[in-house]
């Protein structure tokens, strides 16, 4: 992979809440060093007026050769409080990624977290209340798709016990009709309610058939093989998605760098908002009907994806609409803290998340679950997809 190294780095010290009424410019001295890596735009509050300094950003560890394109990062306030980050398309860039620190550590130190990868030429921040510091690059490898956005390394209690879970990237969206039908040559849906609509009536084992196609026609490292048949589906012998005691013969490869199904553990989290969440009782609100389609909203069928308001992370639909399917085998929830679990290892079942159209408003809160036979399809289940960076 290579990394751009012209950088941006970005301190904000904002409060919750903070408005915008003007923006002021102020110089700072240049900095004495002799490598000139971007600028430091610092962002506060001064008696209501926004002030905003730019200096010279040097590191004597960075080489930088003029070769590099120059990523030219600006900085602009939304009237909801956002803060926009905005930089140049770089030709040969397959994504940009957007880290964060509590302190300017120097570049390449751990202090610094990928808080998000993005093929878009923008990124928008939440206000803070603590002080934080940001730069943007960007690389060169195998893109990720347009609609995954990165869940950032966090901690949270699923109700029995600490979960740890690392970053990883997730769909916004559910997976559709159209991106289904592409890979797999046929629409199972019962609800045809266009391209832009959820797939539904898929099994369990559909989901794994479909993550390793996609991966595999988009050039990447298949996660999931079946018994000694390796990870084509093609290889796999007639019969393997039919019986149910076969859900145990697949196994996953966590290093691929392919598609797969969440954890349950990685939904849970992505649903509450990751480390941005507000405890809602739903994905994205305690109000339902604002970001779930369910039994009382849906008109008796799924709608096309993302058409109510998302979570704090900006994935739509996790409460509702279609139920999706997660890895994990069903059992009860151990007890002690855990760090990335992949459930249990035997069992009969697999685990839905989310809810859907057709159900109760307590089926589609962020820590109910539900256990099915891998084998079940139906008209209100799906599927959403993540990928791990390596």
């Amino acid at each position: 992979m290579k990394v751009s190294q012209s950088l941006l780095l970005v301190l904000i010290f904002l409060l919750f809440g903070l408005s915008f009424p003007d923006i002021a410019f102020a110089d700072a001295e240049e900095s004495n060093q002799s490598i000139d890596y971007g600028h430091v735009i610092e962002i506060s509050n001064n008696a209501g007026q926004i002030i905003l300094r730019e200096s010279k950003l040097t590191n004597p560890r960075e080489v930088r050769t003029d070769n590099d394109p120059e990523l030219n990062v600006t900085v602009q306030t939304l009237p909801n409080n956002l803060i926009r980050l905005s930089w140049n398309q770089i030709t040969g860039a397959s994504s940009y990624l957007i880290y964060e620190a509590i302190a300017p550590y120097p570049f390449l130190s751990q202090g610094w977290q990928l808080m998000a990868e993005t093929t878009a030429l923008y990124y928008d921040i939440l206000p803070i209340s603590t002080r934080k510091f940001y730069y943007v690059t960007y690389n060169t490898s195998i893109p990720i798709p347009e609609n995954f956005m990165w869940v950032e390394r966090g901690t949270f209690n699923n109700g029995t016990s600490t979960m740890t879970v690392s970053g990883f990237y997730m769909d916004k969206y559910e997976i559709t009709q159209q991106e289904y039908q592409s890979i797999m040559g046929s629409n199972p849906s019962s609800f045809t309610t266009g391209y832009n609509g959820p797939v539904n009536n898929v099994s369990w084992f559909n989901a794994i058939e479909y993550c390793n196609r996609r991966s595999i026609n988009e050039g990447l490292t298949p996660c999931y093989s079946y018994s000694t048949d390796g990870t084509n589906p093609n290889a796999w012998p007639a019969g393997w998605n039919s019986s149910n005691g076969n859900h145990t013969l697949i196994a996953c490869d966590w290093q691929a760098d392919g598609y797969r199904l969440p954890t349950e553990m990685e939904w849970q989290f992505a649903a509450r908002g990751g480390n941005l969440t507000h405890n809602y009782t739903y994905s994205g609100s305690s109000s339902i009907g604002s970001v779930a389609w369910y039994s009382n909203n849906s008109s008796g069928a799924a709608h096309n994806i993302g058409t109510l308001n998302p979570n704090e992370l900006f994935t739509y639909d996790q409460s509702g609409n279609v139920s999706e399917w997660v890895w994990d085998i069903f059992d009860s929830y151990p007890t002690g803290s855990q760090t990335n679990p992949t459930g249990p290892t035997t069992g009969t079942n697999r685990i839905k998340r989310g809810g859907a159209y057709n159900a109760a408003s307590t089926v589609c809160t962020v820590s109910n679950r539900v256990s099915v036979l891998p084998t079940s399809s139906d008209a209100s289940t799906g599927l959403r997809l993540v990928r791990d960076r390596h």
